[in-house]
């Protein structure tokens, strides 16, 4: 422990890892929204339309803030958006949602960029840097995967009666994710006391921990049982649960973490950043 405290300290005197800072925003035509609902109180506007408008309202400022920060900390930035890369990407994910698909085109760029990089810094276009404080000497990216996660036990799921009974989540509801990725584990006989839900928002770590991962591997594979597991007729899963079983690409990284024993530790980061 003393000789990875004195690692750190080193690297952060001499600053001598390579840096990145990317984020991505890619915007949808209107008729490629997926079907998350309404904005509360306003039935006639779809929430990714509304987030989409405030995105474009905010462009140019949410831009300098992360190109700001990158600057700050001696770090590269790079702003993706819709271009023949990502083109490509989707069409070799044609067969799912739009918003599921920018969500693993995200994943790619993080291994795309851990492949050129040594810290990687990932963060979602709404994000807000308030502070600039270098991330990369505050918490320990080198050796774990920092991303923010939470559990059953914070998430207040109870395998009870009354909860399965009042149970009526979408499939961006942190608690369909939950049992997406229990029955994701399940099926692979992996413990499914592991089960945790990320938030891919922000992410953070080094080359080697971002390819200790593997995302990508096997995952049409993956992909085929997520679809049996939201269509099987014989499910163990009560129906209010299974029709919010979907493709998104937290359930897969939370189902990454267990099945190739990536080390993970939360991403605090508090007064730091605004999502």
């Amino acid at each position: 422990m003393e000789d990875l405290h004195k690692s750190n300290k080193f690297s952060a005197f001499f600053n001598d890892k390579t840096k990145v800072v990317y984020s991505l925003y890619i915007r949808i035509d209107d008729a490629n929204f997926d079907d998350s609902g309404p904005v509360p109180g306003e039935p006639n506007v779809l929430k990714p339309k509304r987030t989409q408008e405030k995105m474009d309202y905010y462009y140019d400022q949410l831009i300098a803030d992360k190109k700001r920060y990158a600057e700050s900390i001696g770090a590269e930035f790079i702003m993706f958006e819709r271009d023949k890369m990502y083109e490509d990407f989707l069409k070799k994910y044609s067969n799912m949602s739009e918003y599921d698909t920018i969500n693993l085109y995200k994943i790619f760029l993080l291994e795309k960029l851990a492949d050129k990089y040594d810290l990687v810094l990932y963060l979602d276009f709404d994000v807000y840097c308030r502070r600039d404080i270098d991330i990369f000497n505050t918490i320990n990216c080198t050796n774990f995967l920092r991303c923010e996660f939470t559990t059953k036990n914070y998430l207040g799921i109870n395998n009870t009666i009354e909860y399965f009974s009042n149970y009526n989540k979408d499939f961006r509801d942190p608690q369909s994710k939950y049992w997406n990725t229990h029955a994701l584990l399940d099926e692979y006989e992996l413990n499914v006391s592991e089960t945790k839900v990320f938030n891919t928002g922000i992410i953070a770590a080094s080359s080697n921990m971002i390819k200790s991962l593997d995302f990508f591997g096997n995952l049409e594979d993956i992909l085929k049982v997520m679809t049996k597991l939201k269509e099987d007729e014989d499910s163990m899963y009560l129906p209010q649960i299974q029709k919010a079983f979907g493709y998104d690409n937290e359930t897969i990284f939370a189902f990454k973490t267990v099945i190739n024993n990536v080390k993970i530790n939360l991403l605090l980061l508090p007064n730091l950043c605004i999502i």
